[in-house]
């Protein structure tokens, strides 16, 4: 039963289709015809395109302060990792009380330094201030992490406040010129 079904569907399917359809043996009626009119055609001036002016605006402060905090997170917690890793990769000579923890912080004051001020640039969508805050901020992580030894790493974890102060104002200054 399936074979003759399958068999003649398609034959079903040909002659249905070859029938001509009501449409097809209507006349048109004086109804359809009502919506055309027929009349000289309008002539229309071309439309020109108005004239697209771009000006660069400053984003605000917030973008910049965001894009600082991505990166000092960043840049924490990548460098601390990296620095770790590194610092476990050369033992102590003579044995460390605590391997791994000078690698820890080098990488914690040194990530931040590196990508605070890319972060911040990247936000602000201005990268000509770039090559003089990368210097600063570099300068401010090297210090934490020679204070860190006296303030216990606290000053591993301020540093990237000042690092995001110091590149929106680098950021600014240079915004003028």
């Amino acid at each position: 039963m399936r074979r003759s079904i399958s068999a003649v569907g398609p034959v079903l399917l040909l002659l249905l289709s070859a029938s001509p359809l009501e449409a097809q043996w209507r006349t048109p009626s004086s109804s359809s015809f009502e919506y055309l009119q027929v009349g000289p055609v309008p002539v229309v001036p071309p439309v020109q395109k108005p004239v697209t002016v771009i000006v660069a605006r400053p984003r605000p402060v917030g973008y910049s302060i965001a894009g600082g905090l991505g990166g000092a997170v960043i840049g924490i917690i990548g460098g601390a990792y990296l620095g770790y890793k590194i610092d476990l990769a050369n033992p102590c000579p003579l044995g460390c009380e605590d391997p791994g923890l000078a690698g820890l912080l080098a990488g914690a004051a040194l990530g931040p330094a590196l990508l605070v001020p890319i972060g911040t640039h990247l936000a602000s969508g201005r990268f000509d201030a770039l090559p003089r805050s990368l210097p600063a901020t570099t300068a401010i992580g090297v210090l934490s992490y020679l204070g860190a030894w006296e303030t216990n790493g606290m000053s591993v974890l301020l540093a990237p406040v000042l690092e995001i102060v110091a590149a929106i104002a680098i950021e600014k200054a240079t915004e003028q010129w």
